[in-house]
């Protein structure tokens, strides 16, 4: 079974590759995924979060949106709140792999914020996503004021803080496209993205 790593900066497009690939039929480890279910569901993580950030726990799931404000406003609360979920996703993730290798699949699809920078998961292949700082950052505030229902300038600047402390914990793309077996250049539209990663998928794997 090959694993195939998907790597790319803040809101280059990630997600969106991950959803071709699950549109494919080939499954998907979506670490985001996991940890917005961890906030909804695992009763420990709720308890371990709440405990850190009490002012996020609304009497039963942890808020999102008011942890995603505190970590914007001291990202060096990120830390804190990594070594509390980071072993249960590679708990899930490990999971993940013995279950489809159990299903004998072919090929399946990882999709991990700092996969490259972490190094804890092995790959077989990495795709590199690709799109300019600008767009990047557009894209990050525009999906954020979305999510948070919430369009007011403090939180568009409070957003563009919250981007650039995400940034800098990634490698560049220069390094990222050098540590890559196929580079998709996300400068287009979503039927060109998904033109460039089936071309990748029929031609390689």
């Amino acid at each position: 079974m090959k694993i195939i790593g998907l790597s790319g900066g803040i809101a280059s497009g990630k997600n969106a590759v991950a959803n071709i690939f699950s549109e494919l039929g080939i499954e998907v480890f979506d670490a985001d995924a996991v940890v917005h279910n961890l906030y909804l569901q695992n009763q420990k993580i709720i308890e371990l979060v709440a405990k850190n950030f009490p002012e996020t726990f609304d009497g039963k799931i942890i808020d999102r949106k008011i942890l995603s404000s505190l970590i914007s406003k001291n990202p060096t609360k990120i830390t804190v709140l990594e070594k509390i979920i980071h072993p249960e996703i590679r708990e899930i993730y490990q999971n993940f792999l013995a279950k489809n290798l159990q299903k004998k699949a072919n090929l399946v699809v990882i999709n991990i914020p700092l996969l490259l920078e972490s190094n804890q998961y092995k790959t077989d292949k990495i795709i590199a996503i690709i799109a300019d700082e600008k767009t990047r950052q557009d894209r990050y505030i525009q999906r954020s004021i979305a999510d948070l229902k919430n369009s007011n300038h403090d939180l568009t600047n409070e957003l563009k803080n919250k981007f650039l402390m995400l940034k800098n914990k990634q490698i560049s793309d220069d390094e990222r496209i050098k540590k890559a077996d196929f580079v998709i250049y996300n400068d287009g539209n979503l039927v060109d993205l998904k033109q460039k990663t089936l071309e990748i998928y029929q031609k390689s794997f």
